[in-house]
């Protein structure tokens, strides 16, 4: 779909994409492939939904509740700290403006870090996840809303 997008661009008199936004946690994480096609064509990345959403699998899962106790931060700061150290860029969401201002202060804090060998353990933890490639019938994103129009409804 995004090869798609970045063909038809042209044809159309309108600006190529310059920015992808998509789920990314330990989870969901980006394929080099993607990673290659995003650089070759000058596109940004930038993740959302870092704690897994609503769902609490992440915040409770005990590797990373074992990184958080040992590092004395919360369970989300590892969340987002594991992103922002893949991918660079972040996008921090909550209803409570008291939580934006944490979670961005999480971001940029250089007080604490999660060591490599961490960050390899949190890569492990894609349990029952499986991606089906980039460019070979699958991708890690879905464009639902171009796909199936009524699917907000």
């Amino acid at each position: 779909h995004l090869r798609s997008l970045l063909t038809s661009c042209p044809t159309h008199n309108l600006p190529p994409p310059t920015l992808l936004q998509n789920e990314f946690n330990p989870l969901i994480t980006l394929p080099p492939s993607l990673l290659n096609f995003l650089q070759k064509n000058n596109i940004k990345y930038q993740a959302h939904t870092c704690l897994c959403g609503r769902s609490k699998f992440l915040l409770n899962h005990p590797l990373v509740h074992e990184i958080s106790e040992r590092l004395s931060v919360d369970a989300a700061d590892v969340l987002f700290r594991y992103a922002k150290k893949k991918v660079g860029n972040v996008i921090i969401k909550s209803d409570s403006p008291e939580k934006v201002i944490k979670n961005f202060t999480t971001i940029k804090c250089k007080e604490w870090d999660i060591a490599e060998e961490d960050m390899e353990r949190l890569d492990g933890i894609k349990e029952g996840v499986e991606f089906k490639g980039f460019g070979e019938g699958g991708t890690v994103f879905s464009w639902v809303r171009e796909e199936c129009p009524s699917f907000y409804d």
